[in-house]
């Protein structure tokens, strides 16, 4: 299967790259010092002016990069040399770059390659040739490129992973590497045997030594994978659907390794903070589609120095799962667990919202500009299955609705091609096989919480909300997109694969629309009728957000350009998931409006776990009751929906009802 990468922000998406998945063992990391973030060239071998720099923002993540270029008539080096076990099934390098120039004729001045040589220094492969040719709008994340490249031809041989600059002797280019690894999984563990495990129980969390002793009830490790001691435990899910173990709380390297049968393959998992990829925040987590009345085994443990205590928790099997990861950047911010707390609240949302049996992971992270960005996996499939997908998942009204002018045919009806793409976990919740690369999260959302609100009530009107910020890139890793992004106003509209959101384009007559005009009007619509949203068609934004480059409207979450102060909840967004194939959770309860009077103004509040619902408002009951929205959203104080309205009118009454 291959996977791309989409961005998105409030500018263009932009595809990063793709990979291909295989089945692994226990992962190991060979690269030390990959990421650069001991601020040293430790484990690296150098020449030329190549070193490691800190300047702000110029790093893919973290703090930290490699540099090489950036003078007149320099030939720079970095190599670091590896060796692939013999035992190797699957062994791949990745790595980021990000070139940046002075250079404007079209001639390639200055150079980079990375390379895989023998210990000799001679070129065994190219992994790739670059030049000025190749620059970068602006230095540092989101304009940094991933590479990969498969090394398995070389195991059992010990090798280098090298990088190589030249520059000529005017208008220098700067070439930038970031998080470079090797990733390597071998065959199964030695001593294969997983007894003396015990059992765990859904929801509740297990503590263990991991030092090579037990605690007091465990059994004596008798699994040894090659990858460190541990404590091996079993689960037997009661019902099939989407499960989540996560070791928390831990202070000191871990091992996470999930295993069927008697400890064969699942999807095992490594985790080691100071000679692999880093824990983000001290955590290592496994997603799996569990089946009922199967066993897992589960191995956790640490190096053999480690001390202290190794929390393993186990959320079991159910609704929509999202696993949020937190980078360093927000778990070493002042106001980290406030923002954690916020981003927690909106993904509670969308857990309560959808019963899809799936897990979502997605790494979160903090930013230096803008306002939100998202990168998410995605890849193509048949529209014809994508539709046959969306029957056989199909349960609410809505659905009915959209699927009615949705054609049952090979091409799509919005530009006539046969494919259409999908974020990942849309296509799982279709019950399509698409996992992210192994060691991968779905997603990084990328937010910059100093031009935020952090908590859930606002307190500064020149911010934006936190909340809505997260819950805006949440949609779009969920599946929000469009075909037309990366693309410029007056640019022709796309003839390739198309994204769900495309299918309901609406221009006011109940055409379709799909084109870049800036002047044209589309809707998010099911049927081409009942316009439910407008659509961003400014190049500035992304095209499947929500119009709002005039100003004006009512603050949404979707809006492609946000409004300050204002403190958005999900509405329409909700139905559009829907629709596209998420199994929405519908209640027919209605919440109670609860009305607090304060001279002319009125507070209204509802609890927050009824969400979707938009407030409206009336003057008379009969004998023709018209009903207006709110120009004003709700904001979530208290785990209540709140809004406070004015009557400005001398006498008479005002009613007010809650409809989706």
């Amino acid at each position: 299967m291959k996977l791309n990468y989409a961005s998105h922000a409030s500018t263009a998406a932009a595809i990063l790259g793709f990979f291909s998945v295989s089945p692994a063992w226990a992962q190991t990391e060979l690269i030390v010092n990959g990421g650069f973030e001991s601020g040293t060239s430790s484990g690296w071998s150098m020449s030329g002016g190549a070193g490691v720099y800190s300047d702000g923002g110029l790093a893919n993540s973290g703090l930290y990069y490699l540099w090489l270029g950036g003078a007149f008539s320099e030939m720079d080096a970095a190599y670091q040399t590896v060796t692939i076990p013999g035992s190797a099934t699957v062994a791949s390098l990745s790595f980021y770059y990000n070139i940046v120039s002075d250079e404007v004729d079209p001639v390639a001045y200055d150079t980079f390659s990375a390379t895989i040589r023998n210990t000799s220094g001679v070129v065994l492969a190219t992994v790739g040739n670059w030049s000025n040719l190749n620059k970068d709008p602006a230095p540092g994340n989101p304009y940094y490129h991933q590479q990969t490249f498969n090394l398995l031809p070389y195991k059992g041989q010990t090798i280098r992973i090298q990088f190589n600059s030249s520059n000529d002797s005017t208008l220098v280019t700067s070439f930038f590497v970031d998080n470079v690894s090797v990733q390597v999984t071998a065959g199964p563990p030695v001593n294969d045997t997983c007894s003396g495990a015990i059992a765990m129980t859904a929801g509740t969390t297990y503590t263990l030594n991991t030092a090579g002793a037990t605690s007091t009830g465990d059994p004596t490790p008798t699994c040894q994978p090659s990858f460190g001691n541990g404590v091996w435990y079993t689960f037997t899910p009661s019902t099939s659907g989407a499960i989540t173990i996560s070791t928390c709380g831990s202070d000191f390297d871990t091992v996470l390794a999930v295993y069927t049968g008697s400890c064969g393959a699942l999807a095992p998992v490594q985790c080691n903070d100071e000679n692999g990829p880093a824990c983000a925040g001290s955590q290592a987590s496994v997603s799996f589609s569990g089946t009922s009345a199967t066993t897992y085994f589960i191995m956790a443990g640490g190096s053999g120095g480690a001390s202290g205590n190794l929390n393993i928790l186990v959320t079991g099997s159910g609704g929509l799962t999202i696993v949020p990861t937190f980078d360093s950047s927000i778990t070493s911010d002042p106001q980290a667990a406030m923002i954690e707390a916020t981003i927690n609240a909106a993904i509670a949302v969308y857990q309560s919202a959808f019963s899809d049996p799936i897990t979502v992971t997605i790494t979160f992270r903090e930013m230096a500009s803008g306002v939100g960005h998202s990168s998410t996996y995605y890849t193509s499939f048949a529209y014809s299955d994508y539709r046959a997908a969306l029957v056989s998942h199909a349960s609410t009204a809505d659905d009915a609705v959209a699927l009615a002018y949705l054609p049952n045919s090979g091409n799509n009806p919005v530009n006539g091609n046969t494919d259409i793409n999908l974020h990942l976990p849309l296509a799982r919740a279709l019950g399509f096989s698409a996992d992210p690369p192994g060691g991968e999260t779905d997603s990084i959302i990328s937010l910059n919480t100093s031009a935020m609100n952090v908590s859930m009530r606002p307190t500064d009107p020149t911010k934006f909300s936190l909340f809505a910020a997260a819950s805006h890139e949440i949609d779009e890793v969920l599946g929000f997109t469009s075909a037309l992004n990366n693309l410029n106003n007056g640019d022709p509209a796309p003839s390739g694969p198309i994204t769900p959101e495309d299918l309901f384009r609406y221009d006011p007559t109940g055409a379709r629309s799909f084109n870049t005009d800036v002047n044209a009007t589309a809707y998010f619509s099911l049927d081409g009728i009942t316009d439910l949203a407008r659509f961003n068609q400014h190049q500035g934004g992304d095209f499947q957000d929500w119009y709002s480059f005039n100003g004006g409207q009512i603050p949404q979450i979707q809006d492609a350009y946000a409004t300050h102060g204002a403190d958005p909840v999900l509405g329409v967004e909700l139905r559009a998931l829907d629709v596209i194939g998420y199994a929405r959770v519908v209640s027919s309860a209605r919440p109670k409006l609860t009305l607090t009077r304060s001279g002319s103004n009125a507070v209204i509040t509802w609890p927050a776990t009824f969400t979707g619902f938009t407030l409206q408002s009336a003057t008379n009951l009969a004998p023709v009751v018209s009903w207006a929205a709110l120009s004003s959203s709700p904001q979530i104080v208290n785990s209540q929906y709140t809004i406070t309205v004015t009557n400005l009118s001398a006498g008479g009454n005002k009613f007010y009802r809650l409809t989706k």
